[in-house]
């Protein structure tokens, strides 16, 4: 399953389940052409989910708008089976 989102910073997101291995990742184009996981944050006690390599400058609050990052939220928790 793929998603593509076009967010209000001008950039392409792209989002992949792999039902095989049961993950999510997720590209921004306008931070690098990695593909990074999804995942859930287990240091906070809130259900939050946090992105793989998004420390310094790129931290999940400025990795895109808000509209976008409820929206890789949403593609989470749609597809992702284990959420543990």
């Amino acid at each position: 399953m793929e998603q593509v989102i076009n967010d209000s910073l001008g950039n392409t997101i792209t989002l992949v389940y792999d039902q095989i291995t049961d993950s999510v990742t997720v590209n921004n184009s306008g931070i690098d052409a990695d593909y990074h996981e999804v995942t859930k944050n287990v240091a906070v006690v809130d259900d939050v989910i946090q992105i793989d390599g998004t420390e310094g400058e790129n931290t999940w609050e400025n990795w895109s708008d808000e509209e976008t990052r409820g929206q890789v939220r949403l593609f989470w928790d749609t597809h992702k089976v284990n959420k543990d």
